[in-house]
C-alpha cells in the first residue's frame, strides 16, 4: 500500500518539477503550489486511509493526529497561501477587466448599430 503512495508522490513530483521549469507563470506557480502541498494534502490522506478507509485506526486517534497536523501545517498553508495571493489576485483582475471591457465594447457595438437603423 505505502509503496503505491510512494510512487504516486513521485510522479506527482516530477510533474510538479517539470511545471516549475516552464515558462509560463501560471504554470509555474500552479506547480509550485502542488510542489508544497501535495506532501502536507499526503499526510491528511494517510490518517483518513488509515482511519476510515482501513479501519485500524481509531477515531479518537486520528483525530489526535489531525490536531496535530492542523498544529503543523498552519502556518505554512497560510503563507503559501499569501505567498501565491497576489498572482491569483492580478490574474482575477486582468481576466475580470479583460471581460468587462469585451463587454463593454459589444454592448456600444451593438447599441450603435441599433442607433444606425433609425
Amino acid at each position: 500500500m505505502s509503496r503505491r503512495i510512494v510512487s504516486r508522490f513521485a510522479a506527482c513530483s516530477a510533474v510538479g518539477g517539470g511545471i516549475l521549469l516552464s515558462n509560463d507563470e501560471g504554470s509555474r506557480r500552479s506547480g509550485y503550489f502542488w510542489v508544497n502541498v501535495f506532501p502536507i494534502y499526503l499526510h491528511y490522506r494517510s490518517i483518513q486511509l488509515v482511519n476510515r478507509d482501513l479501519k485500524i485506526m481509531s477515531d479518537e486517534r486520528a483525530d489526535k493526529i489531525y490536531d496535530d497536523l492542523h498544529n503543523r501545517y498552519t502556518d505554512r498553508v497560510k503563507e503559501l497561501t499569501y505567498e501565491l495571493r497576489g498572482f491569483y489576485l492580478k490574474y482575477h483582475h486582468r481576466h475580470h477587466q479583460s471581460s468587462l471591457s469585451s463587454s463593454l465594447s459589444s454592448s456600444s457595438s451593438s447599441s450603435s448599430s441599433h442607433h444606425d437603423h433609425h
